[in-house]
C-alpha cells in the first residue's frame, strides 16, 4: 500500500510477478493432486460445449409456459411452506398490467404436461 500525499488516501499496488516469493509446501493442499487434475480436465472439455449444453433450466418447462389471458411468460412466484414452487404470469409481477392474478404450483403443471394427472 501508498500513501497519496495530494489525497491522503492509501492505494493498493501490487509487487511485479518477478518479485513475488513462492514456496511449495504439498502437506497443505487439501486435494490429491490426482482428483486435481481429473477435475481441471473436466472444466477443459466444457469449455468445448456450446453455451446452451452449459446453461440448462432449472425446471421442466422454464420458458415454454405462457399466461393464457395476456401472454408473457410464466415465472417461478415463490415456494410454500413445503417447498413446492409456485408460478405466475411475469406481467403482474413485473407492471401489474395483466388481470390474471392466480398462482399455480408447478409440479401441476408439469404433471398435467407430461400426461400423468390422475383422470376422473
Amino acid at each position: 500500500m501508498v500513501k497519496n500525499p495530494d489525497t491522503g488516501k492509501r492505494i493498493s499496488r501490487p509487487n511485479p510477478r518477478d518479485q513475488w516469493q513462492t514456496i511449495d509446501v504439498p502437506e497443505l493442499r487439501i486435494i490429491a493432486d490426482t482428483l486435481w487434475d481429473r477435475v481441471q480436465d473436466l472444466k477443459g472439455e466444457k469449455v468445448r460445449l456450446t453455451s446452451q449444453a452449459k446453461r440448462r433450466p432449472p425446471h421442466l418447462l422454464s420458458g415454454l409456459l405462457r399466461c393464457g389471458c395476456c401472454g408473457p411468460g410464466m415465472s417461478v412466484h415463490d415456494r410454500d411452506k413445503t417447498g413446492k414452487t409456485r408460478i405466475r404470469c411475469s406481467a403482474v409481477r413485473e407492471s401489474g398490467s395483466c388481470s390474471n392474478r392466480r398462482i399455480i404450483y408447478l409440479p401441476d403443471v408439469e404433471k398435467a404436461v407430461l400426461g400423468v394427472w390422475p383422470r376422473n
